[in-house]
């Protein structure tokens, strides 16, 4: 196992612990999942490509997901800083069940500002989804 192996196993396993995915994906090359991603989307394995990603995400939230990674490659700068970004969205798990997930990630681009690289995270916030809803139902009904 080279180095670079070894502080992915290492970072990954640290991050699973506490319920938090990691993943990269290098342009040319593939997305490479931990064990915590792939049981996130319900899934064996990662996808191939961003298609296969995307038909992951539920239908409704692809403009979503679109936004905020042009507007990471936007924020990138060529050899500085990444352009990062925040999204909440849902995933259809190959058992049917549907669950919110937080990712945050960063984009780096090369010397031509195109994108090369992303490394991101993800979290299930299904629990916290459904009390906001709950919130908001109630707020509703004392309004009315």
């Amino acid at each position: 196992m080279s180095r670079n192996e070894s502080n992915w196993k290492g970072a990954t396993d640290a991050l699973e612990g506490s319920g938090v995915g990691a993943w990269c994906w290098t342009f040319g090359e593939g997305i490479e999942w931990d064990t915590c991603t792939c049981r996130l989307f319900g899934v064996a394995e990662a996808p191939t490509g961003f298609d296969g990603y995307m038909a992951l995400i539920h239908a409704d939230d692809h403009e979503r997901m679109n936004v905020a990674f042009s507007g990471a490659v936007e924020r990138a700068s060529p050899g500085a800083a990444p352009g990062s970004y925040y999204v909440e969205h849902r995933v259809v798990r190959e058992d049917g069940r549907e669950c919110w997930l937080e990712c945050r990630g960063r984009v780096e681009v090369d010397e031509a500002g195109e994108p090369v690289r992303v490394l991101g995270t993800s979290m299930e916030i299904t629990k916290r989804k459904q009390m906001e809803t709950e919130l908001l139902a109630r707020e509703e009904e004392i309004r009315l």
